[in-house]
């Protein structure tokens, strides 16, 4: 075979070679892009769902308690919606799968997740009585506090820590005001906790505080790996 020849078919066997090198990462490239549009497509309808459920159940006070330990204060307090909340835990990179099965446990919202799977049926099952993993004892023992307190027992606390009384709405807002004076705080109980067994007699609300809280998994591995890894 003459020179020439050898060198043309040379260089038409490399830039065939090329062609399928390219080739594959466009197709591997396309795949990837196909599979994150999927699982940006999937956040954002898991989103809209959660934050339209606390919502219509005025749980926005409660769930500023929850996440606390994981938003500035602030920008915590000016948060106005559970959408905003969610997509600046979002951008912490802190929203995925395993943070909202725990909080559906925490704040025993069961009811959400078959709003979830009608739309994603391969959301994972949130079993009641599922302990977190995604927040602390402390503050799951504040979630079990604010839940177990009534409008009295608000009233009573305020009366206690406030002159004049703030009148709070609700057992969240005056844990919220009650941590950020840190008259409730995860390093020094104690005092907390004497005021309400002495003071007003809380037994029972004492007794969540006090309480040892393990860890297991609120949703089954099995149904976690079934589900879009973005939330993994």
């Amino acid at each position: 075979m003459p020179f020439q020849q050898l060198f043309n078919s040379e260089i038409i066997k490399h830039l065939f070679l090329l062609y399928l090198f390219l080739s594959s990462i466009d197709i591997g490239y396309k795949r990837s892009r196909g599979s994150s549009e999927t699982e940006d497509e999937e956040l954002n309808v898991l989103k809209v769902i959660v934050s339209q459920w606390y919502d219509s159940h005025v749980c926005l006070s409660m769930l500023k308690v929850l996440f606390s330990d994981m938003m500035d204060f602030l920008k915590l307090s000016d948060t106005t919606n559970t959408m905003e909340l969610l997509n600046t835990l979002y951008a912490q990179g802190q929203l995925n799968l395993g943070l909202i099965c725990d909080t559906i446990a925490v704040t025993k919202q069961f009811g959400l997740q078959r709003e979830i799977k009608k739309r994603l049926p391969s959301f994972p099952e949130v079993q009641e009585g599922s302990i977190s993993k995604a927040f602390t004892s402390h503050r799951q023992k504040l979630m079990k506090f604010g839940m177990q307190l009534t409008i009295n027992n608000v009233r009573q606390l305020d009366a206690l820590y406030n002159v004049p009384a703030k009148r709070y709405t609700d057992s969240w807002s005056m844990i919220s005001d009650l941590e950020n004076r840190e008259i409730i705080s995860e390093r020094y109980m104690e005092p907390f906790i004497d005021s309400l067994k002495f003071s007003l007699n809380l037994t029972e609300a004492c007794e969540v505080l006090t309480e040892d809280i393990g860890y297991k998994h609120s949703r089954g591995s099995s149904e976690t790996k079934g589900f879009n890894r973005q939330f993994e």
